[in-house]
């Protein structure tokens, strides 16, 4: 058999990284009937329009985050198991391999990043329509996601491992070095936050904290874990 070293730990950490992607959404917006819901127990403003609400169906959405997922997961494996037989280029599953940057589990993480932004964006139009003090917030919120879009499929973050190796020698967890920096980010932005995550109701409070939380643990946390293994 002609072998790939498939690594199977980075694999997992793919797995487990794009299961936190739908995770994430479905701790957040589970229990919401409209976007409206998701920012407090009553309406963003008064007498909205009906032309502009937006009512989504929580639980088909996430069912179909969870089918397009599980489908991604079996053509890697499907590519890892061809590969290990010898047909590594067999008919493009190769598009499919978490381990890849260009490919479509990229594209689809990529996809599940800006439909956040897109909601947080519309969130924040209502917020600065009822003109309420943490409308900023939210609208840097959407900015944030619709960067970790774009550098999803873009790998911004790459560019700076190598001078960043150059300046502090990183090896062993921090040896992907963007870590760094997006670690000392997420401290500030956290700061930042705290009087806007002290304001929101209780189960939506748990629900951020919760979400980032395993939105960390499945890039930043893992990526440190796999730069220590390889």
């Amino acid at each position: 058999m002609t072998g790939i070293n498939p690594q199977f730990p980075y694999n997992l950490k793919e797995i487990i990284y794009y299961f936190c992607l739908t995770r994430l959404t479905k701790k957040i917006f589970k229990k919401f009937d409209s976007i409206e819901d998701a920012v407090g127990n009553k309406p963003v403003i008064k007498d909205v329009k009906p032309d502009k609400q937006i009512n989504i169906r929580i639980e088909k959405v996430i069912r179909n985050l969870y089918y397009l997922f599980l489908i991604q997961l079996l053509l890697n494996l499907a590519f890892i198991i061809l590969t290990e037989y010898g047909f590594k280029d067999f008919y493009g599953f190769g598009k499919f391999y978490f381990d890849l940057e260009e490919s479509v589990p990229t594209f689809f993480s990529s996809l599940l990043l800006l439909f956040a932004a897109l909601l947080l964006a519309y969130i924040a139009a209502l917020k600065t329509s009822d003109k309420d003090r943490f409308s900023t917030h939210w609208a840097i919120l959407s900015l944030i996601f619709t960067v970790l879009s774009v550098d999803e499929i873009a790998g911004f973050h790459e560019i700076i491992i190598d001078p960043i190796n150059l300046l502090i020698h990183a090896t062993g967890y921090i040896k992907f070095s963007w870590v760094i920096p997006a670690f000392i980010f997420m401290i500030f932005l956290s700061l930042s936050y705290f009087k806007f995550i002290d304001s929101l109701p209780g189960k939506y409070k748990k629900g951020f904290i919760l979400s980032c939380f395993i939105y960390l643990t499945g890039t930043i946390g893992f990526e440190m874990i796999s730069a220590k293994l390889f």
